[in-house]
Order: C-alpha cells, then sequence, then structure tokens
C-alpha cells in the first residue's frame, strides 16, 4: 500500500516543480540549484510500532528530506527507523555539478563531504566545535 502514496508523492513533486522554478534570488544569483538537506524525527505509538525502534520508552521514524530551494519542492524524500543517522543518508543522494548543497552539523562526515567535491558540487555546512581545518 505504501508503494501507492510513493509514487502519487513523486508524481505531485514531478509536476509541481517546473510551476515554482525562478522563484529563489538565491539560485538566480548563484546561478546555480541550492539545496537543503535536513531531516526530523517524528514519534509513533509504543504499541502500533513496534519496528519503530529508537529508545527504551520511545519508537519513532526519521523523514531525510532533499529540499531544492528553488520553490522550496522536495526532490528526495527518504524515511527510516530514527536510529539511522543523517550522515548515513546522503550516501542514496545522487549530487549534480555546479549545485549546492546546504546540510547542518549532523551531516559533517569528511569522506561523504568529499563525494560532494569529486561531484564538482558544493556544500555548505556549520562546523563542528571540534573541527580542524585549513
Amino acid at each position: 500500500m505504501w508503494g501507492v502514496y510513493s509514487s502519487l508523492a513523486g508524481s505531485f513533486m514531478t509536476t509541481a516543480a517546473p510551476l515554482y522554478k525562478g522563484e529563489n534570488m538565491l539560485s538566480k544569483e548563484l546561478e546555480s540549484t541550492v539545496y537543503a538537506f535536513d531531516s526530523t524525527t517524528i514519534s509513533l505509538c509504543l504499541r502500533l510500532f513496534p519496528w519503530a525502534s529508537y529508545k527504551i520508552t520511545e519508537k519513532a521514524v526519521k523523514v531525510h528530506v532533499l529540499i531544492n530551494t528553488d520553490g522550496y519542492i522536495p526532490e528526495f524524500v527518504h524515511i527510516t527507523t530514527a536510529k539511522i543517522s543523517d550522515g548515513s543518508v546522503m550516501d542514496r543522494l545522487a549530487y549534480k555539478a555546479g549545485c549546492y548543497y546546504v546540510a547542518d552539523k549532523a551531516y559533517v562526515d569528511y569522506e561523504r563531504l568529499y563525494e560532494i567535491e569529486l561531484a564538482r558540487a558544493f556544500f555548505i555546512t556549520r562546523a563542528k566545535e571540534n573541527m580542524s581545518y585549513t
């Protein structure tokens, strides 16, 4: 049953994206697409979702979303159990050359950020306090 909703959501996103193209001034100024990647945790009922392990007394899922800021349409949505780290979902993204990817410091993993570099794209993130860089 979930496949029907997944297909429907994908169809809606594909239809809506062109309608909002050109709304973002930042994309125009950079002459490239800017993506924002983040996740949110959704708490679930303990009895109804025993498979959604999170903590001993909590059940939850995590929704990971890549949003094209030019129209604020999600281009990637992935739902996992809440225990899955934010950074590990980055491995599922296909980076586009010349585009910018904005993520919170939860996504700072140097090997994964290097994948963005190899794709000839750019990343923007907040630095961790113990980050060593030049």
